[in-house]
C-alpha cells in the first residue's frame, strides 16, 4: 500500500508514478489522439480530398452510449471501492479479534507460583500458535506470489503436529487446524487450573478466536469471488468500441486540429485511468503496489504478541495513590514528539 503525502497545497502526490494508473490510460489515450489529430487535419484540408464521413446526428446517439459507458464506469469504481475496504475492514478485524483473545489469555492464567513454569509453557504455546493462525489466515486471503509471512520461531512445538500442517492441502485448512488446537489448549488449561477464571468469563477468549475467524472468511469472498465477468465483458467492450469511434467523431467536429488532440486526449486517458483504477482496487489481497501490505501486518502481529508477552507487561503497574491534600496536574499532552510536550518515553 503506498503511502503518501498530499503536500501543503494537495498536489505532492501527483507526479508520482509508483501505483499510477495514469501510465496505461496514456498509452491508450496518446494513439487515439495522434489518430484523432490526423482525421481532423485530412477534414479540414481544401480540396477535392477533404474528408466527410456524413455523420451529421450522429453525436446525439454517441451523447447517449457515452453516458451509458460513463454510468458503467461509476458503478465500476463504486463497487471496486466496496471490496477493497471490505477487504481492510476484515483483515483488521481478524488481528483485533485474536489480539483480544490473547490479552484476556494472558489475563485469564494463574499466578499460582506452583504452576508458574505450566502456566509460562502454556502462554508461550497459546502465543506461537495465534502467530501461525494470522499467517495462515492472511495466506489463505492472500493473492500473492509469494505469500510466505514470518511467524515465531515454533521451536519446541512438537515435530508431529508440525507435519500435520505441512500436510495440510490449503492455508483455510492450517487455519481451522490451529483454530481447534487453541480450543483444545484452552479447555486444557481450564481444567489443569493454568487459567483461573469463571467459564462465563473465559468464554470471551472463545468468542474472540470464533470472532476472527468469521471475519477471515468474509475476507476471503473477495478473493475467491471477483468482479461479475459481464459486468466486465460489456464494460471493456463498450470501451474499445469508444476508443475506436471517438477520433472518428471528434475530426468531423473541430476546427482545429490541436484542439482536437487536446481532447480527444484528456478524454479518452480518462475513461481509460477509470477502467483501470478498480482493476488495481478489485482484490486488495495481491503483489500490486495499491494492495496491503500483508506481510508488514504479519510482523506487525507477532511484534504485538511478543510485547504483551514480555515480562514488564505481565502484571498490571503498582500505584501509589497520592493523599487527598496532594495536588493533581494535568498534562499537555499524552504521546507526542513535541519538545517539552508529555510522552509515553517519559514515563519511569
Amino acid at each position: 500500500m503506498i503511502d503518501y503525502e498530499a503536500g501543503t497545497w494537495g498536489l505532492g502526490f501527483i507526479v508520482s508514478l509508483n501505483g499510477s494508473v495514469i501510465p496505461k490510460a496514456f498509452a491508450w489515450a496518446l494513439p487515439n489522439a495522434t489518430i484523432a489529430f490526423i482525421l481532423c487535419k485530412y477534414a479540414n484540408t481544401a480540396g477535392a480530398g477533404k474528408l466527410d464521413l456524413s455523420m451529421n446526428g450522429v453525436t446525439a446517439v454517441w451523447g447517449s452510449f457515452a453516458f451509458i459507458l460513463g454510468f458503467l464506469l461509476v458503478f465500476r469504481n463504486s463497487q471496486a471501492h466496496v471490496r477493497f475496504w471490505e477487504g481492510a475492514t476484515c483483515v483488521n478485524k481478524v488481528r483485533n479479534h485474536w489480539i483480544n483473545a490473547f490479552g484476556s489469555i494472558l489475563a485469564f492464567c494463574s499466578k499460582d507460583p506452583e504452576q508458574k513454569d505450566e502456566v509460562r509453557a502454556f502462554r508461550h504455546l497459546c502465543m506461537r500458535l495465534l502467530s501461525m493462525l494470522y499467517a495462515s489466515a492472511l495466506q489463505r486471503m492472500s493473492d500473492m506470489d509469494d505469500d510466505t509471512m514470518e511467524i515465531i520461531d515454533p521451536t519446541g512445538l512438537e515435530a508431529s503436529k508440525l507435519a500435520v500442517l505441512r500436510n495440510c492441502c490449503d492455508a483455510d485448512s492450517r487455519a481451522a487446524v490451529i483454530l481447534q488446537w487453541l480450543n483444545r489448549l484452552l479447555i486444557d488449561g481450564e481444567k489443569s487450573g493454568v487459567l483461573k477464571a469463571p467459564p462465563p468469563v473465559i468464554m470471551r477468549a472463545y468468542q474472540e478466536l470464533t470472532g476472527g475467524h468469521r471475519e477471515m472468511h468474509l475476507a476471503k469472498t473477495i478473493t475467491d469471488i471477483p468482479f461479475p465477468f459481464p459486468y466486465a465483458q460489456v464494460i471493456t467492450s463498450m470501451m474499445l468500441v469508444h476508443w475506436v469511434v471517438t477520433p472518428l467523431l471528434a475530426s468531423q467536429s473541430f476546427v482545429s486540429e490541436y484542439w482536437c488532440f487536446v481532447v480527444v486526449f484528456l478524454s479518452v486517458g480518462s475513461l481509460w485511468a477509470l477502467i483501470y483504477i478498480p482493476m488495481q482496487l478489485d482484490n486488495p489481497f495481491g503483489d500490486d503496489a495499491n494492495d496491503l501490505p500483508l506481510k508488514e501486518m504479519q510482523h506487525d502481529f507477532n511484534t504485538k504478541l511478543l510485547h504483551m508477552l514480555s515480562a514488564k507487561a505481565e502484571s498490571c503497574p503498582a500505584f501509589r495513590c497520592p493523599a487527598e491534600e496532594e495536588p493533581m496536574q494535568m498534562v499537555t499532552s499524552w504521546a507526542t514528539n513535541k519538545p517539552g510536550a508529555y510522552s509515553l518515553a517519559d514515563l519511569k
